[in-house]
């Protein structure tokens, strides 16, 4: 069985035959079959934190023959645009490089490179400029704590990210302000940075139908793709 994991349920919603089931121990999971082999997913919040607790929490009752860090990533290069996917080789973060495997069978157009993992929320192209001269290509919050947990279990790691905002593109709102300590995003607190401005609830209309495009194309690889033992 393969584990799949996300920081959010609305990354891995466009894959098909999703069954929910109810957990006490993380916030959203539900089974699918890939290519004729079952797969746990897991979605427990942003950030190292949350990813690792829902992990740890499956592992510690089920056995898994590898694991799948899969959602979002902002681009760091401008050549990649948002729906594109990058599988990742490595995983960069805090001076250390995880290796990841490649899947064979990859849909054609999939990317390959490296991931950064931040400890926050990149939302200026600024920043991604300044993060895009250590050599990654995207980067995302969970996905070096998913590879650490697979290196202690000995599984085979993979990474499937899906592009959900440009490398030249700021993001509407601070979401760093609205992250929650359990990994969770407060609504009520974007609503309220966006306030008034129409400027800012027509981005933030656009990133979420950016993030309908990311979470189309993520599935689409994700079901194309072979992960091997």
């Amino acid at each position: 069985m393969l584990l799949i994991i996300a920081a959010a349920s609305h990354e891995l919603a466009g894959l098909p035959g999703l069954v929910r089931h109810r957990s006490p121990d993380v916030r959203w999971i539900a089974s699918a079959t890939i290519r004729g082999q079952e797969a746990t997913l897991v979605a427990n919040g942003a950030g190292r934190r949350a990813v690792s607790r829902g992990a740890r929490a499956l592992l510690a009752r089920r056995r898994f023959r590898g694991i799948v860090s899969a959602g979002f990533a902002g681009a760091l290069d401008p050549g990649l645009d948002v729906g594109e996917v990058l599988v990742a080789d490595r995983i960069l973060h805090g001076g250390h490089a995880y290796p990841a495997r490649i899947p064979s069978a990859c849909p054609p157009g999939v990317r390959s490179g490296a991931l950064l993992t931040a400890d926050e929320v990149i939302g200026t192209a600024r920043a991604k400029r300044d993060l895009a001269r250590g050599g990654a290509r995207a980067v995302d919050m969970e996905a070096a704590a998913v590879a650490r947990l697979a290196a202690e279990q000995k599984l085979p790691f993979y990474c499937v990210r899906s592009i959900s905002d440009g490398a030249d593109e700021d993001l509407p709102v601070d979401f760093n302000r609205a992250l929650r300590a359990d990994g969770s995003f407060s609504m009520w607190r974007v609503i309220r940075q966006a306030g008034c401005r129409p400027g800012a609830w027509r981005r933030l209309l656009g990133l979420a139908r950016n993030a309908g495009t990311a979470s189309r194309s993520l599935a689409e690889c994700l079901t194309g793709c072979e992960f091997g033992a």
